[in-house]
């Protein structure tokens, strides 16, 4: 980390990065966010996937929103954007953007549509898009013991639809985009009945979801 902290200081940009992080007798599945000034925070990755749950403790770090010059910002890692409850969290405590950290891995087929995307990236595509939200997933290729990665980076827009190219499922690139903070922070109005957050029923499913309960969210 203290290699990325040096990087990030000499270029003065921002990183989102994963690691294996030891607490104690503990080990967790840690992505870390650094910046120009040095480290900024970290998040525990609470969904474990396949032998992961024989190696590392589930994440207890919540889901924490990082605020920078450079926006609001939030991290999830691979098997999380499974989850709907991650990104939509995340949101509502008022990330900009979304950095998601993955290795996906070859599944059962088909693995990809007749487009050539997979389903890791409508996934991504779909959180961002109902939680007006961006959203930067990086995914590795390659081989490593007896798994294979996808790839399929991608950055999603708030309204979900990539920004550019969703990047090969066999060649290392490397995808840029400017966004505008404006889009995240806006309400998304449909049309002038409906707003996507005000439409939102916590009366009828905060309950039972338990977001209110979630003490980084305002009450």
């Amino acid at each position: 980390m203290q290699a990325w902290i040096e990087f990030a200081s000499l270029h003065r940009v921002y990183l989102a990065a994963g690691l294996n992080e030891r607490d104690g007798m503990q080990l967790f599945n840690t992505s870390v966010l650094i910046g120009p000034n040095g480290f900024i925070g970290k998040y525990r990755k609470a969904h474990l996937w396949n032998l992961e749950k024989l190696w590392f403790t589930p994440g207890d770090t919540g889901f924490p929103v990082f605020d920078t010059p450079i926006g609001r910002i939030g991290m999830l890692i691979c098997w999380d954007i499974w989850f709907p409850e991650v990104a939509r969290i995340l949101s509502q405590q008022g990330a900009d953007i979304i950095c998601s950290l993955n290795n996906w891995v070859w599944t059962p087929p088909p693995l990809f549509d007749e487009a050539g995307k997979c389903m890791a990236s409508y996934l991504t595509m779909t959180a961002a898009h109902v939680n007006n939200v961006f959203i930067a997933a990086a995914s590795r290729i390659g081989e490593e013991r007896d798994s294979r990665y996808l790839g399929c980076s991608l950055i999603a827009g708030n309204n979900g639809w990539p920004i550019g190219k969703v990047a090969s499922a066999n060649r290392q690139e490397i995808l840029f985009a400017d966004i505008d903070l404006s889009h995240a922070r806006s309400a998304p109005i449909w049309n002038s009945l409906n707003d996507l957050q005000r439409d939102r029923r916590i009366d009828l499913y905060d309950q039972t979801l338990g977001y209110a309960k979630h003490p980084a969210l305002p009450r």
